[in-house]
Order: C-alpha cells, then structure tokens, then sequence
C-alpha cells in the first residue's frame, strides 16, 4: 500500500468513517502480523507494544508519527508503520518476549 493513499485517510477529520477504519484495519493488521510473525522467529522483536496499549493508540501513534515526518511519508505504509512503532515502543535490550 502506498503512503499517499493511507496518509490522507487517516488525518482528514472530514473523511467517512468507511475511510478512517479501511486505515486502522491496515495498521492493525500489520501490527498483528509482525506479532504472530514474533512466534516463530528467535531473534529480538523489533517493538514492544505496551500490554495496555489499545488498538486506537496503535492508530494514534501511526497518525502522529506521519504528521511529524513529513519528510518520509514517500516510503510504503508498511515501513512507516513499522517506524512509526518502533520509534514509540522500543524494546529493553534484547527485544524481550
């Protein structure tokens, strides 16, 4: 998926909900998948979601780091959505479990 088409749905306060949620199931779905990716790779996790983080912080946190880089929303959503958590949940050395 391109940026330029998941940037606008997800800041435009104006858009149909229809478009709001087409962005937050694209940015659950790619934290789930790094997630159940997790179970069979050894190495560290790339981020560390707080448990009590919910699946509106995910899209908040998305959102935010997009209106804060403007100058990286070239790249394709799915490493602006890997950054965009990386940059807000590192994890401990190691990439704990």
């Amino acid at each position: 998926t391109a940026p330029t088409e998941i940037y606008p749905l997800s800041l435009h306060d104006a858009l149909p909900i229809s478009d709001k949620a087409l962005c937050m199931g694209y940015v659950i779905g790619f934290h789930d998948g790094n997630k159940a990716g997790w179970l069979d790779v050894k190495g560290p996790k790339q981020f560390c979601r707080p448990k009590s983080a919910n699946n509106s912080q995910l899209m908040d946190v998305f959102v935010e780091f997009l209106r804060r880089r403007p100058d990286v929303r070239h790249h394709p959503a799915v490493v602006l959505a890997h950054f965009a958590f990386v940059n807000a949940w590192p994890c401990p050395a190691g990439g704990s479990r």
